[in-house]
């Protein structure tokens, strides 16, 4: 069996109920050589449970005890057959266009660009765009990256990927130390991802990603 192109990488902990809206976005997607790895970080609630046994074909699962949104990252990213991994929350969604853009992106892109990045479109509680940015000085002091980068699993492991010890609402500090540390640069895609309803490197920008 030929491998995939991309992993997508969902790390869960009592996020079932989101479960249908995150497919049915990766269902629009028009690329579509990519695999999905849902992490089951000790799921305690018995919605999640029962979905986590009836998610789509192909789709695979990995049980850990709790351990937090940083370990659960760093085991779907261990187990992607990928060589680029995105990592994508329960409750986000993605732009139809999103991996076809970032995908290109970073295939065009020389091997020092680790990772691409997009925008945020906010929907639900907060509307609008949330314009992202990098600059590796900047990044230093204030996170404008979105934690949903698509990057070489290559530049994950140059920096010991995700740092386990930020639990208990650190896991975008952990998020931040890793972008921060990485030593490649990034690019924009100019597709926006849709955030869902939680919210020295160089990087290229995609379009964007959506947010509740």
């Amino acid at each position: 069996m030929s491998l995939p192109e991309l992993t997508i990488v969902v790390p869960c902990y009592n996020g079932g109920r989101f479960f249908d809206q995150m497919f049915a976005s990766l269902d629009r997607q028009t690329f579509r050589n990519f695999e999905v790895i849902v992490v089951d970080d000790g799921s305690t609630d018995a919605d999640t449970k029962a979905r986590l046994q009836n998610l789509p074909v192909g789709t695979s699962v990995i049980h850990q005890e709790n351990k937090g949104l940083a370990a659960a990252r760093n085991t779907g990213f261990k187990a992607a057959r990928a060589d680029i991994v995105l990592p994508l929350d329960c409750d986000d969604v993605l732009e139809p266009t999103f991996l076809s853009e970032a995908m290109a992106l970073l295939a065009a892109a020389p091997p020092e660009v680790a990772f691409v990045f997009s925008d945020i479109k906010l929907i639900g509680g907060r509307q609008g765009v949330h314009a992202c940015d990098f600059d590796p000085f900047d990044q230093l002091f204030l996170n404008e990256l979105p934690y949903c980068l698509m990057l070489r699993k290559s530049a994950w492991a140059a920096v010991g990927g995700y740092d386990e010890s930020m639990r208990d609402g650190y896991g975008g500090y952990a998020d931040w130390e890793a972008k921060r540390s990485a030593p490649r640069t990034a690019q924009r895609n100019p597709a926006p991802k849709t955030a869902g309803a939680t919210a020295a490197p160089t990087a290229r920008r995609a379009k964007s990603c959506s947010c509740p």
